[in-house]
């Protein structure tokens, strides 16, 4: 029976060693490390000696040894299971790298240990703020062009309205935001007959999967008649699945 524990904790080893993420262990004692397996060692450019001799505040510049006692407080209580948070980890080299920590505390024969698996994020942080950047300049260039553009969501819901749209319809976006965009600027036809969502074409481009485009008249927020220019597409999601419809118009008159 020992001897089968024996294959098995050495199994469990070698999964650990191999493990895809930064596995440590570590005590709840003195917070010495007590294993790092070979993900962890490499991304840190310490050997197995080296890191023995470390604590988890040494590998986290954002903690001092108080805040990572203070941070690990509610676990040693037993008030929760596990703790997830995200910080930085320092290398050997003097780099850092993004962290996501899953954080655990067990117990065998009174002896207590931390285990932390942790996932190097740093791609997904710089990918994040490169998305970011991105954002912010495709809404700066929405935000100066000429050309009105909208955005609305599967219930045709206006979820996005640039400068020049404002401009346009004399609607603010906070006044559209949660309504039916044929509700606000197309709901009426000129001789004052009520304008149906379902004969309105620029509505037909999410059902229908299908681009359009046309001529239509729009009505302002001051109760006026004016003419545009519209062309309206289908947004599709990942999956090719349509989850919405931009539109981009121009006042003609």
């Amino acid at each position: 029976m020992n001897q089968n524990n024996g294959v098995t904790n050495e199994r469990l080893g070698r999964i650990v060693e191999e493990a895809a993420s930064e596995v440590y262990v570590f005590s709840a004692e003195d917070f010495r490390f007590r294993l790092v397996n070979k993900g962890a060692r490499e991304n840190l450019g310490y050997s197995a000696s080296e890191i023995a001799e470390l604590t988890p505040w040494d590998l986290k510049p954002e903690f001092s040894k108080n805040e990572f006692l203070s941070l690990v407080r509610p676990l040693l209580a037993g008030d929760i299971e596990r703790l997830d948070f995200q910080t930085v980890h320092r290398r050997k080299n003097g780099t850092d790298y993004n962290v996501a920590v899953q954080l655990q505390l067990f117990e065998e024969d009174g002896d207590c240990v931390f285990y932390a698996a942790i996932q190097d994020i740093t791609a997904h942080r710089r990918l994040e703020q490169e998305t970011r950047e991105l954002a912010g300049r495709l809404d700066t260039i929405l935000d100066n062009t000429s050309m009105a553009v909208f955005v609305m969501d599967e219930r045709q819901q206006c979820t996005f309205m640039n400068k020049a749209a404002e401009t346009l319809t004399g609607y603010a976006f906070h006044e559209t935001t949660g309504r039916p965009l044929h509700d606000v600027i197309h709901h009426t036809y000129p001789d004052g007959r009520p304008f149906p969502l379902s004969e309105c074409a620029i509505d037909r481009a999410f059902p229908e999967n299908s681009g359009t485009q046309g001529e239509e008249v729009f009505v302002h927020r001051n109760g006026s008649f004016y003419p545009v220019a519209f062309t309206a597409s289908p947004i599709r999601n990942d999956e090719a699945q349509v989850v919405g419809t931009i539109i981009e118009a121009r006042d003609i008159k």
